[in-house]
């Protein structure tokens, strides 16, 4: 359920003053006044998942999870969750679902020290379901053997874009992606742009980076990377 008292961006100026420039750097310019900001990092000894008014508030009391933020946004008012620098969501059988419209979610850091999301099951997955969900400069990494999709967007879904995010190799030779990202029928003015996509020199079970399961108008993919041996193309539909 949302949150019982958001905090806004309104919130983190009148807390942070002139400090909150080194926040808003990061949430651009199409942030609403009053969007709710929510803060993550699963490696600070104060991480706790609780609506209490104090954690999710700063990132010297986050949230533990990508996934209790999202049950904290209200749709339609541009939430944005900022998730720091070495953050790991682990996923087990289990999926990260974001089912709340106009969400943005930003990874913080560079290359190996983005905000991650790790998949430990082949089932595990990101779904995208809810319209107008921005995943941005997040890295999305297989620890188990052929996981079905990395991120799931779902039938119908409008709006969503993925920007410079990294689908990463596997520590092991079959963890892989069999679709890196899969978009449903009718899932309308997608965009991945600046997305980087690799597999084993070796790869067994990769099959796209991205699979169009369905028609759906008015997609782009744009400065785009994929380097990898799968087994259909890097593009599939």
């Amino acid at each position: 359920m949302p949150a019982t008292n958001p905090f806004r961006v309104s919130d983190l100026v009148a807390k942070y003053g002139w400090k909150a420039i080194i926040y808003l750097s990061n949430l651009g310019p199409r942030l609403l006044s009053e969007a709710q900001v929510l803060f993550v990092d699963s490696g600070h000894t104060n991480a706790l998942d609780a609506d209490d008014t104090e954690h999710g508030h700063s990132f010297e009391k986050p949230l533990a999870t990508i996934d209790y933020a999202i049950g904290l946004c209200t749709a339609g008012e541009r939430s944005v969750i900022l998730a720091a620098p070495g953050h790991v969501e682990t996923i087990v059988n289990a999926q990260v679902d974001f089912d709340v419209s106009d969400i943005t979610c930003i990874g913080i850091g560079e290359g190996s020290n983005k905000a991650a999301v790790n998949y430990g099951h082949a089932n595990s997955s990101v779904d995208i379901g809810a319209n107008n969900v921005h995943l941005i400069n997040l890295r999305f990494v297989p620890s188990n053997t052929a996981i079905l999709i990395g991120v799931d967007i779902e039938t119908s879904v409008t709006g969503t874009k993925l920007e410079d995010c990294d689908f990463a190799e596997g520590d092991a030779a079959a963890d892989e992606f069999i679709a890196g990202i899969e978009v449903k029928s009718g899932c309308d003015n997608t965009k991945i742009k600046g997305c980087l996509g690799r597999t084993k020199v070796a790869s067994a079970e990769a099959v796209a980076a991205v699979y169009f399961n369905g028609a759906s108008d008015n997609c782009i993919v744009e400065k785009c990377r994929f380097i990898g041996n799968y087994s259909t193309a890097a593009i599939v539909n």
